[in-house]
C-alpha cells in the first residue's frame, strides 16, 4: 500500500478483504447516460447515510463491461445475514436524520435527490446474498484496493453434491496457476446463500487490461503444457453451467468517505 501510513493498513485491508463472512450483491440497470449523475448521488446518500450504528463492513461499487445484463454492481459485506436487513432500516433512518438537520430549502433539495438516486437505483435491480469460501484464494503484498482494477468474475453451477469436490479442484487449478502466474493480485471465491445464484462464483483483480491479457496468453500457455490434466477434465465436467463477466472497479467506502478507484 503506497498511499497510506502503515498504522492504516490494517484497517483498509479489513474494509476491502472480503473477509466477512457474507456478500449482499446488488445489480443495478442504471443507463449509461445517467451514470455519472447515479454516482455523483450515489456518493452524496451513501456519505450521508454512514454513522456508527451502521452494521455493514464494507461498500465496494463496480462497472460492468462484458456479459450480462447490468450497469453497475454493489457489493456490501456483513459478518452475519441477519445484518442484512437491519442495516438497510438503519441506513434510511440515518439518511431520514440527515435530512432533518438541513434547512427547509436544502433539506427538499436532498430529499428529491434521495428520491431519484432510489429510482435510479431500484429500476430493474436484482439482489442475492453469498458466503464468502473461508481459505480460498490469495492477496498480493502490491495490491492496492483503492487503484482501479479489472476484475473476472467466474461462475459455475456444479451440483451441491459436488460443490466441495468441485471447490477443491478449482482451487488447485485456477486459483494456484493464477497465483504462480503472477498477474492476478487478488482472488477469491464464493458460494450462493440466497436470491437468485449459481452454486460457486470465484473473482480475479488484475491491474490493467495489459495484465489481464497476458494472464490470458500465460494460462494457454501453462494449459498447452499440460493437455492431459486429469483433475482440469473433472472440473469442467461436474462445473455444470459456466459464464465470465468482466467489471471494473470504481469507488468503495473508506472511513466514511466514498472514494473513487484511480
Amino acid at each position: 500500500m503506497k498511499k497510506f501510513k502503515l498504522i492504516f493498513l490494517f484497517i483498509l485491508f479489513v474494509n476491502f478483504s472480503f473477509a466477512q463472512n457474507y456478500l449482499s450483491i446488488t445489480y443495478l440497470k442504471v443507463p449509461r447516460q445517467n451514470m455519472k449523475e447515479f454516482l455523483t448521488l450515489h456518493k452524496e446518500l451513501s456519505e450521508a447515510a454512514m454513522n456508527e450504528n451502521r452494521l455493514i463492513k464494507g461498500h465496494f461499487v463496480y462497472s460492468h463491461r462484458h456479459a450480462n445484463n447490468y450497469s453497475l454492481v454493489i457489493v456490501n459485506t456483513f459478518d452475519n445475514p441477519a445484518d442484512i436487513g437491519k442495516d438497510q432500516s438503519v441506513s434510511a433512518s440515518n439518511l431520514t436524520s440527515y435530512a432533518n438537520t438541513l434547512s427547509e430549502n436544502d433539506k427538499k433539495s436532498f430529499n428529491e435527490k434521495r428520491s431519484k438516486w432510489f429510482r435510479m437505483y431500484i429500476e430493474g435491480h436484482s439482489d442475492e446474498v453469498r458466503t464468502r469460501r473461508q481459505n480460498s484464494g490469495f492477496q498480493s503484498e502490491d495490491f492496492d484496493p483503492t487503484k482501479k482494477s479489472i476484475v473476472v468474475v467466474s461462475w459455475y453451477n456444479p451440483k451441491w453434491s459436488n460443490l466441495n469436490e468441485f471447490s477443491q479442484l478449482f482451487e488447485k487449478q485456477k486459483f494456484d496457476n493464477e497465483k504462480k502466474l503472477g498477474n492476478c493480485q487478488y482472488a477469491m471465491s464464493s458460494g450462493h446463500y440466497s436470491g437468485s445464484g449459481p452454486t460457486f462464483s470465484a473473482a480475479m483483480w488484475y491491474p490493467s487490461w495489459e495484465a489481464f491479457a497476458k494472464n490470458e496468453s500465460d494460462l494457454d500457455k501453462l494449459e498447452s503444457e499440460n493437455p492431459e490434466n486429469e483433475d482440469g477434465a473433472r472440473m469442467w465436467e461436474i462445473g455444470g453451467d459456466h459464464w465470465d463477466d468482466i467489471l471494473v472497479s470504481v469507488g468503495q467506502m473508506v472511513d466514511g468517505k466514498f472514494v473513487l478507484a484511480k
